[in-house]
């Protein structure tokens, strides 16, 4: 599982995507590989190829805007 990574301190309009990914692997699959790969499945059938974005990667509005919707998605799924 990919580890959490610190956001870049140079500016802060980037690495809010890497953030993101990384919180909803962590949120949702914690240790589980199989959940893992299911959340990294839905995000690349939204467009999203998790490996693409770092800490220094700028942010994009659509992108992060993908994220929370999966998220919440998400949140229904495994917090109900």
């Amino acid at each position: 599982m990919n580890s959490i990574q610190k956001q870049s301190t140079n500016n802060p309009n980037q690495g809010n995507i890497r953030n993101l990914i990384d919180k909803l692997i962590t949120t949702y699959a914690q240790e589980d590989e199989l959940i893992r790969k299911v959340i990294e499945s839905r995000l690349f059938l939204n467009g999203i190829r998790s490996t693409e974005y770092n800490n220094d990667t700028p942010d994009d509005t659509q992108v992060l805007i993908k994220l929370n919707n999966i998220d919440k998605e998400l949140a229904k799924i495994f917090l109900s």
